[in-house]
């Protein structure tokens, strides 16, 4: 064999060695990548791009909360711009609005930001829009918060502390030869069981509601005492003749308000009203403990059985 062949095959051998490393080195650098993507969901910056590397909190300039401007949260994945506008468009006119959705997909993120042509029509929308159905669920509206780095540094820096507790779980589980214990995180933003975060004292327990009877007419209900700003009527799941799954109504939800005093207040003004032609209790929400509760009276007991199973 010549000395031009020998050549030209050492020539070939390396570019494939070039190929292969490079084919290993690729999955790494995704690895690497994909931490900084995770920050960036979990700042939830308007306008942002999920696949970009977060900049430092001292490099983001800060931005003043717009009073025009309202946040709208806890929406499906499927949300249309032109329907959300049409529900927003209730309380004045909405002059721009922005669904966030994930990039090169029409999925909604859960979330959008919507501007209305005044201050007035923006309180309006957090008044009478904030907790009411659209397209069957519960929906959020609040107040523009503007951009805080300090918000964000604060976000980033938790976001990494839990990926570090994360990474040594990993190791420990490897180390000892099983499989690494998989975290439970809450719901995120547009799941079905997603709830806001809030205050303790909050939420309060509405029972013996009559099936049949939509979400909305209970936040409008509960909202006599104070601003509703979340809420659900709990269903469970129910097999039906031909195997499929459909979802009824227990006879009671969980209404969060914006503050306690409003919370408080429902107690006290709205237990033993009439909704709907059935009089409802009202109680502070003790989360799961609620049915073991060594304070309700068996009568309550009996009752709340009674209306769960109905």
């Amino acid at each position: 064999m010549s000395i031009q062949c020998l050549s030209l095959l050492l020539l070939i051998s390396a570019a494939n060695a070039d190929v292969i490393g490079s084919s290993v080195c690729f999955p790494a650098s995704i690895a690497v990548k994909e931490p900084h993507a995770a920050l960036c969901r979990s700042m939830h910056l308007r306008g942002g791009d999920d696949e970009a590397v977060p900049a430092a909190a001292s490099q983001i300039v800060a931005v003043p909360p717009n009073p025009k401007k309202v946040y709208v949260g806890n929406l499906p994945i499927s949300v249309q711009d032109d329907a959300l506008k049409e529900f927003l468009s209730k309380v004045g006119e909405v002059t721009s609005l922005s669904v966030k959705r994930f990039p090169n997909s029409d999925r909604c993120k859960g979330f959008a930001m919507a501007e209305y042509a005044t201050e007035e029509q923006a309180k309006a929308a957090i008044e009478q829009l904030a907790g009411s159905s659209f397209m069957k669920r519960s929906v959020l509206v609040r107040a523009d918060s503007g951009i805080d780095p300090a918000k964000i540094a604060a976000s980033q820096a938790k976001r990494a502390a839990a990926l570090a507790r994360k990474a040594e779980a990993a190791a420990r589980a490897a180390t000892n030869g099983g499989a690494p214990v998989r975290q439970r995180r809450p719901p995120s933003m547009g799941h079905p069981q997603f709830w806001p975060k809030c205050p303790p004292g909050c939420r309060v327990y509405v029972g013996n509601i009559k099936f049949g009877t939509p979400w909305q007419d209970v936040r409008d209900h509960m909202a006599k005492a104070g601003h509703v700003e979340f809420g659900k009527i709990i269903k469970a799941p129910m097999t039906n003749m031909d195997g499929s799954i459909s979802y009824v109504s227990r006879g009671f939800a969980i209404v969060q308000y914006r503050t306690p005093q409003d919370a408080e207040a429902a107690v006290t003004s709205l237990d033993q009203s009439i909704l709907n032609g059935r009089s409802i209790y009202v109680r502070p929400d003790q989360g799961r403990r609620r049915k073991t509760d060594s304070n309700m009276g068996e009568e309550e007991l009996a009752n709340l059985q009674v209306s769960e199973n109905q």
